[in-house]
């Protein structure tokens, strides 16, 4: 980039001498536009990694659903920050949040858990959902925010909020 905008001030300096030679132009023209376009291509989300996320984004439906929070515990990052209706909130380990979780759903078993909206094509997905769920025979229902960050190669669970 730091060499596009070099090129861009070189070529207002010499443009009366540029102007008279096409191929200079041309040239120049070429490398602006590869350089643009490869620097592009490392900001895309390919089809591979949204179908991962939304496994990811899937598996902590199902994990809730089920009881299982072991179903989405590798998917949760080391520094997961929870915001869950019981009133516990804040930055936890994955290990942590798999314990709160796991403590969370049996006060709190959930009954239906639908996604409302899903973004995975982009560079931080995220999915909202409504969570219906019993609290001592009391039925309640709450919105559940998940959201993911990229780590390597892979997706992990930053944030979950539940109220």
């Amino acid at each position: 980039m730091l060499f596009c905008i070099y090129l861009i001030i070189l070529i207002n300096r010499n443009l009366q001498s540029a102007m008279n030679n096409r191929f200079t132009i041309r040239i120049l023209i070429t490398f602006v536009l590869l350089s643009i376009i490869t620097s592009a291509q490392g900001y895309r989300i390919t089809i591979e990694q949204a179908e991962e996320a939304e496994r990811i984004l899937l598996n902590f439906r199902s994990g809730l659903l089920e009881g299982k929070v072991d179903k989405f515990t590798e998917d949760l990052d080391s520094k997961t920050y929870l915001s869950l209706a019981n009133g516990v909130a804040g930055y936890f380990s994955s290990s942590q949040a798999s314990n709160v979780l796991q403590d969370f759903i049996k006060t709190n078993i959930p009954l239906e858990f639908e996604f409302f909206s899903m973004k995975t094509r982009t560079f931080y997905p995220f999915g909202s959902a409504n969570i219906k769920y019993t609290v001592k025979g009391a039925r309640k229902s709450s919105q559940v925010f998940i959201s993911l960050k990229p780590a390597g190669n892979a997706w992990k669970i930053s944030q979950i909020t539940i109220n």
